[in-house]
């Protein structure tokens, strides 16, 4: 039950690898720390999967609040986070995806996760479960793609490379 955007989330870790003046500097500094924000959420929703597709109910409902707390610390952090440059752009849409991750756990996953860690759950149960975790990734898909491309535009646009660490 692994979802692969979250791996490829790790793909926003950067390095700097080339710079003109001050303002790249700092243009990294603050996608560092939009991208420290996202690896925490996704750190805490791995550890919700895993107990999920261990079939530990104790440990998925530990897991699950625990990953819906760091979800809810992060947006707060993001919502406290000043612009860049006069631009919200990366932010916010970081911020989407953080905010999605909120709604989804809060209640979908709340929902479906007694569902998914029971070993006599019935077919109907496993279909809808199936069903919500479908539209779970499409909705996570598009978010995740407005992020990255929003982040490509703007280590484009302070000249500094995205690299994977």
């Amino acid at each position: 039950m692994k979802y692969p955007r979250f791996f490829l989330s790790l793909f926003l870790l950067l390095a700097l690898t080339a710079c003109e003046s001050n303002s790249p500097i700092t243009a990294i500094d603050y996608n560092n720390k939009i991208v420290d924000i996202q690896y925490a959420v996704l750190g805490s929703f791995d550890l919700f999967i895993e107990a999920v597709d261990a079939s530990d109910s104790l440990a998925a409902a530990d897991a699950l609040e625990a990953a819906l707390d760091t979800a809810r610390v992060s947006s707060k952090k993001l919502s406290t986070l000043e612009d860049f440059d006069g631009s919200s752009e990366l932010r916010n849409d970081a911020k989407a995806l953080i905010d999605f991750y909120v709604e989804s756990l809060d209640d979908e996953y709340r929902k479906i996760y007694p569902v998914l860690v029971d070993k006599n759950a019935t077919l109907q149960e496993l279909v809808t479960a199936d069903s919500i975790k479908d539209v779970f990734v499409v909705e996570e898909d598009a978010l995740y793609e407005k992020l990255v491309a929003t982040q490509t535009a703007f280590a484009v646009k302070y000249k500094f490379d995205l690299t994977d660490e």
